[in-house]
């Protein structure tokens, strides 16, 4: 399919909130989001998690449609410790609970040290304000050599709603208010983000 129109890399090195589930060896956070790409621990630029299980996040300044992320795997040691890491788009809501998308599971291969991960589908990208990069279960370090995020700003995104309502909502299609202002246009219901009022909205 290509790359969706106005997708580009975003400057990481601007975002400056990142974190992390405490720092070992001097691994901080921020690392991942220095521009440098270099996977050998002594060149100082990959993180290292000294709580497990092992979380990253990165905070966007706004809300932004994220395509596709990629992960730089350390290279010098421990490649496999990268096995199993889930990479998630989420999106801090003002008036609910956030909406979190998995873009993908790192699956550890011999030799590969970049892994990318698309976000959404059929190009449709994923609307998210944090990206998080996390182990779910075990005793398992994260160490990350580069994060890049690849997509664009969403316009409009500084829309700040108080309260939304509607006329009810099927009972075997629930479909509530909030989800028409979710910033996501996914049209399949399915997708969780279609409102469905009995009448008015």
């Amino acid at each position: 399919y290509g790359n969706p129109v106005g997708m580009e890399q975003l400057n990481l090195s601007s975002f400056l909130k990142t974190e992390q589930t405490g720092t070992r060896w001097g691994g901080e956070s921020s690392r991942a989001v220095d521009g440098n790409i270099d996977g050998r621990y002594s060149a100082g630029s990959c993180t290292h998690t000294a709580h497990n299980p092992g979380k990253w996040r990165l905070y966007l300044k706004q809300n932004y449609r994220i395509f596709k992320v990629k992960i730089y795997n350390r290279k010098d040691c421990c490649q496999d410790q990268i096995d199993g890491a889930h990479v998630y788009a989420t999106l801090i809501h003002r008036i609910g609970h956030n909406r979190e998308v998995l873009c993908g599971k790192i699956k550890y291969e011999k030799n590969r040290d970049v892994y990318e991960l698309s976000c959404g589908s059929n190009n449709d990208g994923v609307i998210a304000t944090l990206i998080e990069v996390r182990f779910l279960h075990g005793r398992q370090v994260l160490t990350l050599c580069e994060v890049e995020v690849f997509g664009y700003k969403v316009p409009g995104n500084a829309l700040r709603i108080a309260s939304v309502n509607q006329q009810g909502t099927s009972k075997n299609y629930p479909g509530p208010a909030q989800r028409a202002v979710d910033l996501n246009i996914d049209g399949r219901f399915s997708r969780n983000s279609c409102a469905n009022p009995i009448g008015w909205w």
